[in-house]
């Protein structure tokens, strides 16, 4: 049955406690289906609430040819969300004028609200015409991926449609580029550091992970995760004691090794061979913008 009225009414007619493990199951497919659809309503509403001039309550229903500037605005006091989500849900709702395979998808329980958000994302430096092309090229095959594979579908159809939005989408992306920090609840933080290029990114993350894992190898007790943290702040806030190996002979005692971080193994034989020198990770690279073969390491945990 596909999501609907009908549906709605089927669902709340179910006793769900007379339902086994199965019927239960489908019962939730059935509900997923309905959240859908009911994004998809608001989706619908909001973009033509986006096109009506601001008026009072017993004004006349007046449509303008263009969305209002400032239509975002109205949903933060209405649904009680903050400004990045309202313009965020505002933008999602006009580009779906543009995608009606994936606005259809969505009302018939098919992508989840999560998985449009990704393809609008994609899809929002294209110009309205090749939208619609890549709107066609993704389907059917966009309803049987997800996440990361998600991702990398469409952004393969971009390239047939229009090589130089992903050009203009690593453009933007690296002159976005940052670093913010995140109170977490517990008394923590997080750090983040974004709109790196893939080969400086997979440089810092192995010069981190070699020195880590010399730690390790030294019989340190935390964990590989912990102790690529703990090496990231230290070297981040200036704490670190770093030797360059390949420095001025007074950069290091004879008796201590060439490492990252002071404190790593004892024979520089036993470095792993993934470290590089600190001067390396600081180097800048010549061709910044272009595609790197680089690819994130994955992050495993230590038993000991």
């Amino acid at each position: 049955m596909l999501p609907g009225p009908e549906l709605v009414a089927a669902f709340a007619a179910v006793d769900r406690s007379a339902c086994n493990g199965f019927e239960l199951g489908v019962l939730l497919q059935a509900a997923r289906k309905v959240a859908c659809w009911g994004e998809s309503l608001s989706l619908v509403v909001t973009a033509v609430l986006a096109h009506c001039p601001p008026c009072f309550k017993d004004g006349e229903a007046e449509r303008s040819s263009v969305p209002e500037p400032r239509a975002a605005e109205l949903l933060s006091p209405l649904l009680g969300w903050t400004n990045y989500r309202s313009d965020q849900f505002m933008l999602i709702a006009l580009a779906l004028s543009d995608l009606p395979n994936t606005r259809q998808a969505l009302e018939r329980g098919e992508l989840e609200f999560s998985e449009v958000r990704t393809i609008v994302d994609r899809l929002t430096l294209l110009p309205p015409v090749d939208r619609a092309a890549v709107d066609v090229a993704i389907f059917p095959e966009v309803l049987k991926l997800r996440g990361g594979l998600l991702r990398l579908h469409i952004e393969a159809e971009i390239l047939k449609v229009n090589p130089e939005a992903a050009k203009e989408r690593h453009k933007k992306a690296r002159e976005d580029r940052g670093v913010a920090v995140y109170p977490d609840v517990d008394n923590v933080s997080t750090v983040r550091l974004h709109g790196i290029p893939h080969d400086q990114a997979a440089q810092a993350w192995a010069l981190i992970d070699a020195i880590a894992r010399t730690e390790k190898a030294r019989g340190d007790e935390r964990t590989l995760p912990q102790l690529r943290a703990d090496i990231a702040v230290s070297l981040l806030s200036g704490e670190a004691d770093v030797i360059i190996c390949d420095g001025a002979p007074e950069a290091a005692k004879e008796d201590e090794d060439c490492t990252g971080e002071n404190g790593a193994g004892e024979n520089g034989d036993d470095a792993d061979p993934r470290q590089g020198s600190f001067d390396d990770l600081l180097d800048e690279h010549n061709n910044a913008d272009s595609p790197s073969e680089a690819e994130g390491a994955q992050d495993d945990s230590a038993t000991e």
